[in-house]
């Protein structure tokens, strides 16, 4: 998998969430090269973003034809 910001090399990593009193370990992805580092909500919310944008270019581009 690659980095949204830098396409480096992500990898798996973990880390506590200290706001909860049980403080959780979260699964996450980490880039090696920038530190991006992302959960699945963020990563969910960035995909559901970029598929939004490819969308409304498509239709821009629709338009101008």
């Amino acid at each position: 998998m690659r980095c949204p910001r830098c396409q480096g090399l992500l990898v798996r990593d973990s880390f506590n969430d200290v706001r909860l009193e049980d403080a959780q370990v979260h699964a996450a992805v980490r880039c090696v090269n920038c530190g991006f580092l992302a959960d699945q909500l963020i990563l969910a919310r960035w995909l559901s973003y970029r598929q939004q944008a490819s969308v409304e270019v498509a239709v821009s581009e629709v338009s101008h034809a």
